[in-house]
């Protein structure tokens, strides 16, 4: 991965942050990785615990944001939460799994922001 398409990925997860954040989620963790398994954002609503994957686009060259998140990339994100919590303290989380789609202009700037929020069902 270059260098460009990494900044553009951390930037995309700051920006879905803040939605998230404005829509009362309290960041736990970014860029929680494992052998085997990447969660890009971990956040917290209430009893809620939510796993977040970050797409960030500038152009549709590669597809729509959500179609990129396949069944094996779904399946790491699984183990991923899966090991974060055995790591926590036994809680009563309802967890669930969440896609934010930032999507940017030429420029760099905010074009708009989606949330598909259960993607595993």
């Amino acid at each position: 991965m270059t260098m460009k398409r990494k900044a553009t990925g951390f930037y995309g997860e700051d920006v879905a942050a803040r939605v998230l954040e404005k829509q009362g989620y309290r960041l736990l963790t970014k860029n929680y990785c494992i052998r085997g398994g990447e969660i890009d954002l971990i956040m917290t609503k209430g009893q809620e615990l939510i796993f977040v994957e970050v797409k960030t686009r500038r152009n549709a060259c590669f597809g729509a944001p959500f179609e990129s998140i396949t069944e094996q990339k779904k399946n790491r994100m699984v183990r991923a939460a899966k090991v974060y919590l055995c790591g926590k303290e036994q809680q009563d989380y309802d967890v669930r799994f969440f896609a934010v789609a930032v999507y940017l202009d030429e420029n760099d700037s905010v074009e708009k922001t989606e949330i598909c929020v259960d993607i595993l069902i």
